[in-house]
């Protein structure tokens, strides 16, 4: 089922495919608990004080800096796991605390880090919000979200090698 972005979501169980390619066999399927969460490359649900998201996604590269430079790097980041989670923690200027640590999850391995996003100068006017200094006044990673994640975000991402790919969830919390 295709839905809109931010489209309302019943609770249920939905499924997406991280990678976008219908002839793989990678497929993720979430359950929904309650209402008044929005559909998203997983879920978010939105509030006046913050949201929660959880996000499902294949990762093939990251930027070469967050703020500075979103072209891709080159070299692309490897497509392990054990790739993947020094890249992220390494992307500048997010911070990574704890350490990425190893986890399991339905049999698969992977690793667990927590990225915030710094302490940056914000622009907002109505509901832009723009980091000053950052190209387009954008902070990137993996995605090309046309919403700029806010000061103090807190973003956790499991990553899990499935069907020989890097691939997993990642969720925010963070102030609206």
């Amino acid at each position: 089922m295709e839905l809109e972005g931010f489209a309302p979501l019943e609770p249920g169980t939905y499924s997406i495919d991280p990678d976008g390619n219908p002839s793989t066999p990678l497929r993720v399927v979430y359950e929904v608990p309650a209402e008044g969460w929005s559909q998203w490359i997983g879920a978010a649900k939105f509030a006046n004080d913050g949201h929660v998201g959880v996000s499902i996604t294949t990762v093939t590269n990251l930027v070469r800096q967050a703020c500075r430079d979103h072209s891709w790097a080159d070299p692309p980041v490897g497509p392990s796991v054990d790739n993947l989670a020094p890249a992220l923690a390494g992307l500048a200027p997010f911070r990574v605390t704890p350490p990425p640590r190893d986890v399991t999850i339905d049999g698969y391995r992977g690793k667990h880090l927590e990225l915030t996003v710094p302490d940056l100068p914000v622009e907002e006017e109505g509901d832009d919000r723009r980091f000053t200094g950052c190209e387009e006044g954008k902070l990137k990673s993996w995605s090309r979200s046309s919403t700029p994640p806010k000061k103090g975000m807190r973003t956790t991402a499991t990553r899990a090698l499935a069907s020989g790919r890097s691939s997993g969830s990642s969720t925010s919390r963070g102030p609206v």
